[in-house]
């Protein structure tokens, strides 16, 4: 299978129909009336590789990371986790500036 045919495959299947629910909890308002989501998002959290979720965080969008490090999260896959530390805690910085700037 080619890289392009692997992440486009990916993303159709693990990235497109959960990010916007999984980005800043959104589930939890804004999708709440969607009662299988939660089932949804762990079945595929448990079906998910840790190849995928590795090919996943090594991509450049992030869209793929914010699901991948949900996925790792939600199945409790701990080596990921200095990984997934290195490419969140940066951002976390750049919300910071973002919330003073709205002061």
């Amino acid at each position: 299978m080619s890289e392009l045919t692997l992440t486009d495959s990916l993303r159709d299947v693990f990235v497109r129909p959960y990010y916007l629910s999984l980005l800043h909890a959104n589930f939890m308002g804004v999708n709440k009336d969607d009662a299988a989501f939660p089932a949804r998002v762990a079945e595929a959290a448990a079906t998910i590789s840790d190849q995928e979720i590795e090919y996943l965080l090594r991509s450049s969008g992030w869209r793929e990371r914010l699901v991948a490090g949900w996925f790792a999260g939600l199945t409790n896959r701990s080596s990921f986790v200095s990984r997934l530390e290195s490419y969140f805690l940066p951002a976390r910085k750049c919300m910071q500036v973002r919330v003073i700037a709205l002061r």
